[in-house]
């Protein structure tokens, strides 16, 4: 072999070193470039998806009465950014707060909540037999026909979930058109002069006085409150934000009657005296021309029956942890305090039925809460009790009735100190006086209705929320939510996600295993080149 062959095979041996050398880092930065790409996809996709909900709106288009004003048509559409199908496993929650009679292709159903997948694809299977739905391009058109006179002059709440988001629509909604003649349900059988409304103010109820005097009479008697915070005028309105408590709806033969409803344990109120059907949510009109008569409380009042708040303690060595108990049957303002401290907390929210936990921070031995109900002004209060001193426990003799018998532990949860509880009377719904024998021709008697969660959504800004100064676990522990993830948007399920590396090996910066065949190669070639080009030398001296 000669010099020239000797250098050219040198060369060869030093490019083909390079390339094994070079080999490692061109695949790291490969695998870093891909990794990073991953990476900038993801977050795209995240961003997208909350920009979808942002430019998502939902507009109410009109209503229209058909079948000669037998029937009302409601239509609305949702205007999306992007195609429908990227929804894909999303659904609008229409929910209306009472049941409605709709009109369909195969008859009448009745429901108070429609399902409307935003994914035409799913219309086969999962859209509500009372909804009529198409899509044009990013916007889709939908409506539904309700069976009777109805007109837009309240509101209502549209949810929309899509891939863990949600976003809250507000839109004119149905109302009842009380428009018809009174006569049909005989008001002009009825002797307003001797009927009348009051407010027992023993038992907190409205009372009705009845007198029919001739035909049957098909009469309502309800009782509305209005949303925590609501500023009531002196005629009363807002009526559309009105919720109905408790009402009765029977048809009476000629005779006098002496009715009663709940009262809203604390609040404003109005009690309603009307012809026909209940009417749950009330319009803007109230109850237009079928109104008869109404008593009025627009102040924020207790009634008598309103109890006071409770009071149970579970004392700590640095905080003690209080539980607030309301048992009123709306929700409530109050104020708390640990006396002598600058420890309290004013107007803060106590949901209907439900309890509160409030945690201080320990002063003294004997610590007291005081907590004040609005606005009745009633109050109750909660010592630390004296830490129960322990006593030398003999040892127990191995016979399972000693371990039984063991002393119990003196419990920390204490009654309520305050006095000043008021205990509802037991009366109940009042029969048709004896001053006549005729008796109604039909009898039914709804139940109180609760407060919708939604009910603050009419307030701006929502007070029916809980203080942030108290926390409304009533055990104080952790809530974990069980519920499955959300669907991602455009399919899929919530175990699969993008950006997945797929199980591929990489260098050492992406933390998967060593090529040592590429190193050990690279070695035994940079020996064997530099053995050469000595080799090399020495033959050319």
């Amino acid at each position: 072999m000669n010099k020239a062959q000797q250098n050219r095979l040198a060369r060869l041996l030093l490019c083909t070193l390079l390339f094994f050398s070079l080999a490692p880092l061109l695949q790291a930065t490969a695998a870093g470039l891909q990794a990073a790409q991953s990476a900038e996809g993801a977050s795209v996709a995240e961003a997208t998806y909350t920009s979808v909900l942002d430019g998502t709106y939902l507009d109410f288009a009109e209503y229209e009465r058909t079948e000669g004003d037998r029937n009302t048509v409601f239509h609305y559409s949702l205007k999306l950014p992007v195609a429908p199908s990227y929804f894909a496993g999303s659904i609008l929650q229409l929910t209306f707060g009472e049941s409605l009679t709709f009109v369909g292709s195969s008859g009448t159903s009745i429901s108070n909540q429609l399902s409307l997948p935003i994914d035409p694809a799913a219309w086969g299977t999962s859209l509500s037999p009372e909804l009529t739905a198409s899509v044009t391009g990013n916007t889709i058109d939908f409506s539904f026909t309700l069976a009777g006179k109805y007109k837009s002059d309240r509101t209502l709440s549209i949810l929309l979930e899509a891939d863990g988001g949600q976003k809250l629509f507000t839109v004119p909604a149905p109302s009842r058109d009380m428009s018809e003649d009174p006569k049909a349900y005989g008001s002009d059988h009825i002797d307003m002069g001797n009927t009348s409304i009051t407010e027992d103010k023993v038992t907190g109820k409205a009372k009705l006085h009845l007198v029919v005097v001739w035909g049957d009479a098909k009469i309502s008697f309800s009782s509305y409150r209005y949303p925590l915070g609501t500023k009531v005028e002196e005629n009363g309105q807002p009526y559309e934000v009105q919720i109905l408590h408790d009402s009765i709806s029977v048809t009476y033969a000629p005779g006098t009657y002496d009715l009663e409803i709940d009262l809203p344990d604390v609040g404003p109120y109005q009690t309603d005296l009307y012809v026909g059907g209940v009417l749950v949510h009330p319009g803007k009109d109230g109850h237009g021309k079928l109104f008869l008569k109404s008593h009025l409380q627009i102040w924020n009042t207790c009634r008598a029956n309103a109890q006071p708040l409770e009071l149970a303690v579970v004392p700590g060595a640095e905080k003690h942890v209080w539980t607030v108990t309301s048992k009123l049957d709306v929700p409530a303002y109050f104020n708390w305090e640990i006396e002598g401290t600058t420890q309290k907390g004013t107007g803060v929210v106590i949901p209907a039925n439900s309890k509160l936990t409030i945690a201080t921070v320990k002063v003294g031995a004997h610590d007291k809460l005081t907590v004040e109900l609005l606005p009745c002004g009633t109050k109750t209060s909660l010592v630390i009790p004296d830490t129960p001193t322990s006593t030398p426990t003999p040892t127990p003799t191995p016979s399972s009735s000693s371990s039984a018998s063991a002393s119990p532990t003196p419990t920390t949860e204490t009654t309520p100190s305050s006095s000043t509880q008021a205990t509802p009377s037991s009366s109940t719904q009042a029969t048709p006086s004896s001053s006549t024998s005729a008796a109604p021709t039909s009898a039914s008697s709804s139940t109180p209705t609760p407060g919708s969660a939604a009910e603050s959504a009419n307030i701006s800004p929502s007070v029916d929320t809980v203080s942030p100064d108290v926390s409304p676990s009533p055990s104080g522990g952790v809530l974990i939510d069980v519920s499955p993830g959300p669907l991602p948007l455009g399919g899929g399920t919530a175990s699969t996600g993008s950006g997945a590396t797929g199980g591929k090996k990489t260098l050492p910066q992406t933390g998967e295993s060593l090529p040592l065949g590429y190193y050990a190669a690279g070695l035994l070639l940079i020996g064997a080149g530099l053995g050469t080009l000595r080799l090399g030398r020495k033959r050319s001296r």
